[in-house]
């Protein structure tokens, strides 16, 4: 009888292979992979639930998307027309390379129309439109001196608790209005890019009315110009007032030859940078205003929403399968 009963003890109960047939078999710690796959199929709902979310943000977002209008140009630029590196490079090989002190090294890659597309997100540039058009009042619709004297954040109201949240994890949060918030909304929309098969630029401007659009467009590209223009224009007056300096100091017969002639250099390129001769490119195609309005991107809009649905409930899932088998 007792051989008997160690022989019935030896073996598993019904309860006991129930109870071990529901448990992942693991091999040194390992899950089983089959056993969790059959737990996550059985959750099938909840990640379709979840990934149905996803979409449905997704496309609430498209649907709240707002279209703008685009205005359009095409430019041809110029390559380094009156361009003041060049200028420097020939006077350090001519005479700054007696006197190595002056030499200055530039970059001849960089073109003016280069120069015009980088003042856009200049702070010197939106203090300039900022002077001549007032664009804070218009773009913000708040006057500059609200906004100087504006140094407390606004309520939010139902929204105090994203500040709340941005706070705690050190997100950026509401500034005063500055000079730099109009450079950074002015380089958003200006863009430029290269016409397929040739060395033209499309430039263009968005914004929710055409008219506006165009006026920007036109009124940014005719002033960032002038002002790349006004800046070389300064520089080579200061260029010029050091060549008449040395050429009235020199009596070396040889050295006065090279001042007069990279005095007339200068004065060569001072008929380049006179008002109404193209500067930074030649306008290849007038400004308009396209038909085709900007468009929400479903792969961005709704395809990232869903797959990050996707993954965060799969993920949920497998956590808790792993949780509650531990």
């Amino acid at each position: 009888m007792t051989d008997l009963k160690q022989t019935a003890d030896s073996y598993p109960s019904d309860a006991d292979q129930t109870e071990s047939s529901h448990k992942p078999e693991s091999v040194e710690g390992v899950l089983d992979i089959g056993f969790l796959a059959a737990k996550v199929a059985r959750a099938w709902w909840f990640i379709l639930l979840i990934v149905a979310l996803g979409a449905a943000k997704g496309m609430w977002n498209m649907h709240i998307f707002t279209p703008m209008s685009v205005a359009k140009m095409i430019v041809a630029p110029i390559a380094n027309q009156g361009d003041i590196g060049q200028s420097r490079a020939s006077v350090s090989g001519a005479v700054f390379g007696i006197l190595p002190q002056f030499g200055v090294t530039t970059v001849s890659k960089i073109t003016n129309f280069d120069r015009m597309m980088h003042a856009f997100s200049t702070i010197s540039f939106a203090e300039r439109l900022q002077e001549k058009h007032n664009l804070i009042q218009s773009i913000f619709e708040i006057s500059w001196e609200e906004a100087q004297k504006n140094t407390t954040p606004p309520p939010l109201g139902t929204f105090e608790w994203r500040r709340k949240i941005d706070l705690f994890l050190n997100m950026p949060t509401w500034s005063p209005l500055t000079m730099e918030d109009l450079a950074g909304y002015l380089s958003s929309r200006f863009m430029v890019a290269d016409v397929p098969n040739t060395n033209f630029k499309e430039v263009s401007f968005t914004h929710e009315d055409p008219d506006t659009a165009m006026w920007f467009l036109w009124t940014l590209y005719s002033e960032a110009t002038e002002y790349i223009r006004e800046q070389d224009q300064r520089e080579l007056e200061q260029h010029r007032e050091y060549l008449e300096r040395r050429l009235a100091a020199t009596r070396i017969i040889e050295l006065r030859q090279a001042l007069v002639g990279l005095l007339a250099n200068q004065a060569r390129k001072e008929m380049t940078l006179q008002k109404g001769l193209p500067f930074t490119g030649r306008v290849i195609e007038p400004p308009y205003v396209s038909k085709y309005k900007t468009r929400p991107k479903p792969l961005t809009m709704v395809g990232v929403p869903t797959f990050l649905a996707f993954v965060l409930s799969l993920a949920a899932v497998v956590g808790f399968v792993i949780i509650r088998n531990e």
